[in-house]
């Protein structure tokens, strides 16, 4: 079986604890098993973009 992860399952896996629960599961699903779509790396990018533009905006004050 093949998972098609979403911004918010992968989101949690970049969190500085993420759910124990969930990253166990994780861990049984093989990675040629994994898949992300090219919107999902869209949104992720537009994430980690605004929030570095963010800490440099606010570095401007």
């Amino acid at each position: 079986m093949t998972y098609l992860f979403d911004t918010d399952a992968i989101s949690e896996v970049l969190k500085k604890k993420p759910a124990r629960l969930y990253m166990e599961w994780l861990e049984t699903i093989a990675p040629e098993q994994q898949y992300v779509s090219a919107v999902t790396v869209g949104e992720l990018y537009k994430g980690a973009y605004r929030k570095v533009a963010t800490r440099e905006n606010a570095g401007a004050w």
